[in-house]
């Protein structure tokens, strides 16, 4: 079954610009047992376990295995080629649209700064 066309604008224009996702670890593996979405997040009590916040990493607690530690919460795009394809064609409209805009109101710009 294909998606209508009105759909496959709307992703191409406004969808697939983002080359990281943010992902939910609640619902992913444990890094120590494998265990299927027995992960749960801790709250930073102290300041000094609030700096990896910056760099994109939360803490989090196994239910069943009793593990503590960080996990990243970004992971990079799928399908990179398609991201590049949009920010191209987003670049490309720009430009056409710069060039129609100076076009038609070159001569106001002129009244202007002159």
């Amino acid at each position: 079954m294909q998606k209508p066309l009105k759909r496959k604008w709307y992703i191409l224009f406004f969808l697939d610009y983002r080359f990281f996702i943010r992902r939910n670890p609640l619902f992913e593996i444990c890094p120590n047992c494998h265990a299927m979405a027995s992960l749960e997040r801790l709250k930073e009590q102290t300041k000094v376990k609030r700096i990896p916040r910056i760099f994109g990493l939360r803490e989090f607690h196994c239910t069943i295995c009793k593990w503590d530690g960080f996990i990243y919460l970004f992971k990079r795009t799928t399908d990179l080629k398609k991201v590049f394809v949009n920010y191209f064609i987003a670049s490309l409209a720009l430009y056409i649209l710069y060039h129609v805009l100076l076009y038609l109101f070159d001569d106001i710009l002129i009244l202007i700064y002159s």
